[in-house]
């Protein structure tokens, strides 16, 4: 944020702080006694996201948490602890760093190192711990992704691997994301018959208490992979499958916004299934439109502000988590394969600074999205 658009959220503040005190808004006009109280949770320096979302009854998250920030930048666990209730890591539980050997049997196979330090550090500060991702696609370890296994090996490894993980974990986190993004290619697991079905069978019994997660992108409004993921979902439960809940990841873009209605549809076919729905990644990618700044800025807030009040507004909507926290350590690269990574990670620190998806600025500056969840959480509570 250049020094314009720093004023100007700073004069923004001033007038809202100014509103609350007076009950008049710019022009004059009275405000109603809910509205002067939402002002003034909004603009509220003792007021987070964190604490409105206790009073409201829904979950806050964290996702995408960085280990390289984690333990080298402060301020990013401060702002995590401060206005969040829950957090996801981003690396520290895929396949590919906790299991990252294979030969000795038993836990000198894993790496729970970083895992147990974001465990730690949630538990510490009150929060809820999600897992992410047990079964997917991308960041498997080169022992499996070379290995030839048959298809009763892989059926071995797969089930080792959750009663290892879920099992150590068991009682502690409060979800877990079982199977992710079930279309893309899945070259490891796709062949074994059943393996979504399996994979949760797995997760359930290594830890009865954890609400089980299929999770999935571009999966949010009315469209053939929400109808297919729902018959899918349909299917489970009536084979009796520990199938608890719908992860929308909500990776959208100024450029094409979500569609509303058709997000509220099918939250709604989802909760009469039974099924929570959880937002579990969301960002708002800012550089596909050409627009200054500041306008880029309000029309993500009105993205921000549309879902959150969506979710708020749908009972089988429990959790909405945003993938990263701040601009200086976005994790926009996460949704890229294994080859895009290597291709671009000498170009990231060049689109980091393009791309501005979340909720606080590069300094951890609460950006007008922030004002926006917060708007629609303190609207909910005032309601």
């Amino acid at each position: 944020m250049d020094r314009r658009q720093f004023l100007l959220s700073s004069v923004g503040a001033l007038v809202s702080a100014v509103t609350a005190k007076t009950g008049l808004d710019w022009r004059g006009k009275r405000l109603s006694a809910q509205e002067t109280r939402i002002e003034e949770m909004v603009r509220g320096p003792s007021i987070t996201l964190r604490s409105l979302a206790d009073k409201v009854g829904i979950d806050i998250g964290a996702g995408g948490i960085n280990t390289v920030p984690f333990y080298k930048d402060p301020d990013y666990k401060k702002i995590i602890a401060r206005e969040f209730t829950s957090l996801t890591p981003a690396d520290a539980m895929s396949f590919a760093i906790i299991h990252p050997r294979r030969g000795y049997g038993d836990e000198r196979d894993y790496n729970f190192e970083h895992a147990d330090a974001m465990l730690e550090f949630a538990e510490a500060n009150k929060m809820r711990i999600r897992g992410q991702t047990l079964v997917y696609h991308n960041h498997h370890p080169e022992w499996l992704n070379r290995g030839s296994f048959n298809n009763e090996e892989l059926t071995r490894i797969m089930e080792e691997h959750i009663y290892r993980v879920v099992g150590r974990y068991k009682g502690k986190l409060f979800a877990w994301d079982v199977v992710n993004e079930i279309f893309e290619s899945i070259p490891v697991f796709q062949n074994i018959s059943d393996y979504i079905p399996l994979a949760f069978q797995f997760a359930h019994k290594a830890d009865p208490s954890a609400r089980l997660f299929l999770n999935d992108n571009h999966n949010e409004g009315m469209n053939k992979k929400s109808d297919a993921i729902y018959e899918l979902a349909k299917e489970l439960l009536k084979r009796n499958i520990p199938l608890h809940g719908i992860g929308f990841q909500m990776h959208v873009s100024l450029l094409y916004p979500p569609d509303l209605k058709g997000i509220r549809k099918n939250i709604r076919r989802l909760g009469k299934l039974g099924l929570d729905v959880h937002i579990t990644e969301m960002y708002v990618k800012t550089d596909t439109i050409d627009a200054p700044v500041d306008e880029k800025f309000k029309r993500q807030a009105d993205i921000y502000r549309d879902i959150t009040k969506v979710c708020l507004d749908e009972e089988a909507c429990t959790s909405l988590a945003t993938w990263g926290v701040t601009d200086r350590h976005s994790r926009k690269w996460q949704t890229m394969n294994q080859q895009d990574r290597l291709k671009w990670r000498l170009k990231w620190q060049t689109m980091n600074q393009q791309e501005k998806p979340l909720l606080f600025d590069e300094d951890y500056r609460a950006k007008p999205s922030y004002f926006a969840v917060k708007r629609g959480l303190a609207e909910s509570y005032t309601s």
